[in-house]
This record gives C-alpha cells, structure tokens and sequence, in this order.
C-alpha cells in the first residue's frame, strides 16, 4: 500500500493505492533509502518513502522503492489494479499526452498513424466480459468501424478482444 502525501499526477493528496504481492522474499524486496535531496511524494504501510521526486535540470526523477511491475508481472490476471491509476499520474507528471483514452481501466488504448496520416485507435480490452466504450479522442473526432460504418461514438469489445477502429479528425 502506497499512501500518496501530496498531489501527484492528477492524484490528490491522501490517495492510497495498493498492490498485489508476489513473488519470494527477493522479487518483493524494499529499497531502503535515505531522500538527500528529493522529495517523498509517498510512503509504505510502516511510513517507508515508496515514491520519491527529485527535480533535475529541466525535468524531474521519479524513484520507486518497490518492483511493482515485476510483482505485476508474477501475478495472474492482476489487471486492472492501481498500477493504471499510478502509470496515468506517472504519465500526467511527465506531460505525456494521450491521444485515446477509455474511462474504464481494463482497456489499453493507442494510436496508429499511416504515412498518408490515416489514424486508427488500437482498443485492447483486459476484461472477462464483453464491454462498450466510447473511446476519448484529445484532438477531438470520432471514430468509425473499419468498414466505413457508423459506430455512434461507442465500440464494443469481445472478452480479452481487440478492436481497430478508424479516427476521423473534425
């Protein structure tokens, strides 16, 4: 569990985000660390830094004391967990800009851009059940089947499916 001390990424202060543990004694192993310098932007359970920032020349450092992906990695159908939540205020503090997103945290999203500038959205969902969505675009558009065909703004995606569809600019 990582309880946030100040706003991060969108994440207001007092945030706890928690995390599925896995692995042997090595693969969850704590770095233990002294903050000289940087600034603890969360801590442990037992008060540990877990989430430190330290500013450096024109960016920022962000260093976390815990494998999270790894522990991710060794568990089975882990996602969603709060690594989505912790990637998208890892993202927003780097000033990434994501061009689709999805309300829901099960379905990854990006884009694909041709040479002659044909855009499509690649829509992977992570759930057991079949679930619609409807795809948020930052330049604005919409999207469209493949085919051509009308999709109303929303699409559908299978259990554990993957949709392409064609991004339309206004």
């Amino acid at each position: 569990m990582l309880r946030l001390h100040r706003d991060f990424g969108g994440l207001p202060a007092g945030t706890t985000l928690s995390f599925a543990v896995a692995g042997n004694e090595h693969s969850r192993a704590f770095l233990p660390v002294e903050p000289a310098g940087a600034e603890v932007i969360a801590t442990d359970a037992s008060g540990r830094p877990a989430l430190l920032l330290r500013h450096a020349s024109r960016g920022s450092l962000i260093l976390g004391t815990y494998p999270l992906e790894y522990m991710a990695a060794l568990t089975p159908r882990v996602n969603p967990d709060d690594t989505v939540p912790l990637y998208q205020a890892l993202a927003a503090h780097a000033g990434a800009r994501r061009l689709v997103t999805a309300d829901d945290p099960r379905i990854a999203c990006d884009i694909l851009i041709r040479d002659d500038g044909t855009t499509f959205a690649v829509l992977a969902s992570h759930a057991a059940e079949p679930l619609t969505i409807t795809p948020a675009l930052a330049d604005g558009g919409e999207v469209t089947a493949l085919d051509g065909a009308d999709t109303g703004g929303r699409v559908t995606l299978d259990p554990f499916g993957i949709r392409v569809v064609q991004v339309s600019r206004r």
